[in-house]
């Protein structure tokens, strides 16, 4: 005699098929993770860059103001703000106190020595 099979899922059948859709589902999130994490971690890259270079900048116009500068103020700490100083006030390069300068006298009174002797 034939048994007789239920068309009602079996409750193990159940149970499979919700881990399989669980897993499912885990495995579209554990992918879209990846993938922004990927994302991301392209923007930070990009912006540190940026970041770096800004701040390259900053440094460069610094040592070109070459000024004990006291608190730093917004427009201290910004790029445009360096910028627009610099431009109000150009570094002292001719000053005697700039190094660049003090260099070349430097070499003027070694060139000077040369021709003396």
């Amino acid at each position: 005699m034939k048994e007789r099979r239920s068309t009602a899922p079996s409750w193990r059948s159940f149970t499979d098929l919700t881990a399989a859709l669980a897993l499912q589902a885990m495995r579209k999130k554990e992918k879209r993770e990846r993938r922004r994490r990927k994302r991301r971690r392209r923007k930070r890259k990009r912006w540190r860059v940026q970041m770096r270079t800004r701040v390259f900048r900053l440094r460069l116009i610094l040592h070109t103001l070459r000024k004990r500068r006291g608190s730093l103020t917004k427009s201290r700490r910004s790029y445009q703000g360096m910028v627009r100083r610099l431009q109000r006030k150009p570094p002292l390069l001719h000053h005697h106190r700039h190094h660049l300068f003090q260099r070349r006298q430097v070499l003027l009174m070694k060139e000077l020595r040369r021709k003396v002797s």
